[in-house]
């Protein structure tokens, strides 16, 4: 797994800016991708994946596009795609730009029916975020948070928004970004909105149904791990800590989804082994 680009606050239109608001290529962090680039020239992976977010293929797509010339110039075929998370079973809008490369000398060119696919369909199914999510006991279920202005007033705001379009937000999950600015305000109905570092850290997605913030078992369950793959207590690591690395982390159910294709398309597995991989993705 590569970060070709570096790291995404470069190529977000959200979350922290470098110092000055730099962007791109004048965020000095943009350029770390360069640092994998250099790896790849060296050990020639068969398979690379690359994820980042979905700006990177729209606004920033001059310098992605400078990135595949970059990697099929060291012998890789490379396709890319936008893809969200939400498509592939757990209630989290997360669009990210991914990157798939196969070395030339290993990309399968002869195979039966529709199987030669770089990327998986959507799996038609999502997970109901109401049983991802735990609601407080009666006497802890709050309306409203109550330890912040801005945080009330964006989940009022968005409890505003959704009764004008005929939901109730207590009997429909709705999560709302409690931390963001006026301008940037934005919830979602019976999904996550994309989950940042520093709100995931700070616990800052409140879920109407829930009576609460988001957890972080919650937080990981968005993100498509389940309360057993990290024992992160036992590791020292803070429940703040670890919510805001899943905050920056790809989406597991995602990444299933796609490693059948990148084995099979790089000659790794065969058919069977394929259609096995695919069906314990879905």
């Amino acid at each position: 797994m590569f970060r070709f680009t570096g790291p995404c606050p470069s190529w977000s239109n959200i979350g922290r800016r470098a110092p000055g608001d730099l962007r791109g290529h004048d965020d000095p962090r943009g350029g770390l991708g360069t640092l994998s680039l250099e790896y790849v020239r060296a050990h020639k992976p068969r398979v690379l994946l690359s994820e980042n977010v979905a700006t990177l293929g729209q606004q920033f797509k001059p310098h992605s596009d400078r990135v595949v010339l970059a990697i099929e110039s060291m012998g890789y075929c490379v396709q890319t795609r936008i893809l969200n998370t939400n498509e592939y079973g757990i209630p989290h809008h997360r669009r990210r730009w991914y990157l798939m490369g196969i070395r030339d000398d290993c990309l399968r060119d002869r195979v039966k029916g529709a199987r030669c696919k770089w990327w998986p369909d959507p799996c038609g199914y999502t997970v109901p975020l109401s049983t991802l999510v735990t609601p407080l006991p009666p006497d802890d279920l709050k309306m409203l948070p109550d330890n912040c202005v801005r945080h009330r007033a964006n989940v009022e705001w968005a409890y505003q928004e959704v009764v004008r379009k005929g939901i109730n937000p207590f009997s429909t999950p709705v999560v709302v970004d409690m931390d963001c600015s006026e301008s940037y305000r934005q919830y979602k109905i019976a999904e996550c909105p994309t989950l940042t570092p520093s709100r995931a850290a700070a616990m800052m997605y409140w879920c109407s149904n829930n009576g609460a913030p988001l957890n972080v078992t919650e937080i990981a369950s968005l993100q498509g791990f389940g309360s057993a793959d990290f024992d992160w207590e036992i590791a020292g690591v803070t429940a703040s800590q670890f919510a805001g690395c899943l905050g920056d982390a790809q989406s597991l159910n995602l990444v299933m989804a796609l490693i059948p294709h990148m084995l099979y398309m790089s000659k790794q597995i065969t058919a069977d082994e394929y259609d096995l991989l695919v069906t314990h993705a879905l």
